[in-house]
């Protein structure tokens, strides 16, 4: 997996299959962005962005934080806003997860 940028007017052309996951920013309209592609068994998310957002490309994961729990499948977004520490646990060997962080 690797992340490509372009501008939103650049002509693209795909050919084959795959599985996009697209994040459109207006140029300029933000501070810091980050996006990686995990398959740590496990890894934890620090408040240190104003937004996150987790993607299951495939398997499951286990999401702790200190007020509540909850499980993420192949397909799923979450999107977290105003946490503290957050625990991501692989449910299934298969698991891959994709991270976006953004400051505004």
């Amino acid at each position: 997996m690797k992340a490509h940028y372009f501008s939103g007017d650049s002509a693209t052309v795909s050919y084959g299959c795959c599985q996009d996951f697209n994040v459109m920013l207006k140029h300029g309209s933000y501070k810091k962005a980050e996006l990686f592609f995990n398959e740590a068994g496990q890894f934890d998310l620090y408040p240190d962005t104003d937004e996150c957002f987790l993607y299951v490309y495939t398997g499951s994961y286990h999401i702790i934080n200190k007020e509540d729990t909850c499980n993420i499948n192949a397909g799923d977004l979450m999107h977290l806003t105003d946490f503290s520490a957050v625990k991501v646990i692989r449910s299934s060997l298969d698991a891959k997860m994709i991270v976006f962080k953004l400051n505004w």
